[in-house]
């Protein structure tokens, strides 16, 4: 039986701000305690160690953090097919870097991931890294075509499907995706993005058309929705990677609707970055920091962060979408994010006043794991939940370099920034996989 004694931290979770210590025995969270008064923590310690057999680990954690791991709905670590960009390793150890214990990651892959055993397969390959746990998605339609849907009538072990990277452009196919994912209770994950508005948006060089591609999509994807469970059970939409106030309004119109049924993420990039200030308008493939969606305007960016302080955004995901050099200069949209979410998060909500790092912590660990079904065991501390533990700095700061990132994706829009909030260490089932031995 193996134990460890984690005391002298501050504990944090959506529930939870004190002073306290954490037993882990085995792979799961066997005791917490907590106290009101930080000088009394070594007291806690000995309490806990009392509880243990003759040996144990024991991590002295003093003014440092201790938080549930968090876990990204919203990642791409291009495997299959694009090793020069990431591979399930490099991808898996820049989410170990950044504190995440799971992620999910998207389908757009070369071949795209489009049929039930490719992805488990893909889980069972990541799991072997003993890294964090890789949930991976399944394109809604067949090689992401748009032609016919892939068999999402056998999701088991699939929580999430997504065209991500494009929207379906055929109703009748997606209301049918719809449907069938109400059966399964997997959610249905949409990049919102009107095609021909985008191209227009590119034409012209504008960001109006830009933000109405994806508000015009979103409605239409909620009203979808909407209309495949007319008389029938629900279907679970997320509205992914939302950049638009008005965008934003038409998510809090549908859970006014039917809050259960819909959800919706913002990427830090979003909350921290506008395009005010950069030289003039311009289409997204050729700014300065290339993403889709495009950065946006500081008042699409400011109604973000109102939702996340109103709690309209359930979740903070990185759209983590790592290229090579070559292609970044080419204008490949997306950025690396793994490695430095917390630090943005922290930075532009926490120390900017916005929300305590228990709200963070909802934002990156228990929402989440409530969206993807893992709530019963993951997200927050708890008796009994599994040891995913990442341990925080909260307060340092620090000098984003890309070169140093484990991802291969170096090209981050917030390279030479300072952040403040660093990731000391990670510990997933009990095992600490962070700082890395090698």
């Amino acid at each position: 039986m193996r134990e460890l004694v984690l005391f002298n931290a501050r504990l944090v979770d959506a529930d939870t701000d004190a002073p306290g210590a954490v037993l882990v025995r085995d792979s799961r969270i066997a005791g917490i305690v907590t106290t009101d008064r930080a000088d009394s923590t070594d007291s806690i310690h000995k309490g806990l160690t009392g509880l243990c057999g003759t040996e144990f680990e024991s991590v002295d954690c003093r003014g440092l953090t201790l938080m549930p791991a968090f876990i990204d709905m919203h990642t791409h670590f291009r495997y299959p097919g694009q090793s020069e960009k990431e591979t399930l390793e490099t991808g898996l150890r820049a989410a170990v870097a950044g504190g995440y214990g799971a992620v999910v990651t998207m389908p757009n892959t070369k071949p795209p991931v489009s049929d039930p055993e490719t992805a488990r397969r893909i889980r069972e390959e990541a799991a072997a890294y003993g890294l964090a746990e890789v949930f991976q998605t399944l394109s809604i339609t067949e090689g992401q075509m748009g032609e016919t849907l892939s068999p999402l009538e056998s999701l088991e072990g699939i929580p999430v499907v997504s065209e991500d990277g494009k929207d379906v452009e055929d109703p009748s196919l997606l209301i049918g995706a719809f449907r069938l994912c109400a059966r399964s209770g997997a959610l249905v994950a949409c990049h919102c993005e009107d095609s021909s508005l985008s191209r227009a948006a590119r034409v012209y060089a504008s960001p109006a058309l830009s933000r109405l591609a994806e508000d015009a999509a979103t409605v239409r994807n909620l009203a979808l929705a909407d209309a495949a469970g007319a008389g029938g059970p629900k279907s679970r939409i997320h509205i992914c990677h939302v950049s638009t106030e008005t965008s934003l309004e038409a998510v809090a119109q549908a859970k006014a609707r039917d809050l259960s049924a819909v959800s919706c993420e913002v990427t830090p990039h979003h909350l921290a970055l506008s395009t005010d200030g950069e030289d003039s308008p311009r289409p997204a493939n050729q700014s300065p920091r290339p993403v889709n969606p495009p950065l946006r305007r500081a008042s699409d960016r400011s109604a973000l962060v109102r939702g996340i302080a109103s709690g309209l955004v359930d979740v903070i995901a990185t759209d983590h979408a790592p290229h090579t050099a070559a292609d970044k200069g080419a204008g490949a949209p997306g950025f690396p994010g793994l490695e430095t979410a917390f630090a943005v998060c922290n930075t532009a909500l926490v120390h900017g006043g916005v929300i305590t790092l228990g709200r963070l912590s909802e934002l990156m660990s228990a929402a989440p794991a409530r969206l993807l079904g893992l709530d019963h065991e993951r997200g927050r501390l708890r008796e009994g939940f599994l040891a995913d533990l990442v341990l925080l700095a909260p307060g340092e700061s620090w000098t984003v370099e890309g070169a140093r990132f484990f991802t291969k994706g170096k090209g981050s829009p917030f390279e030479g920034m300072t952040l403040t909030g660093r990731v000391r260490g990670l510990w997933l089932r009990g095992e600490r996989v962070f700082p890395f031995s090698r």
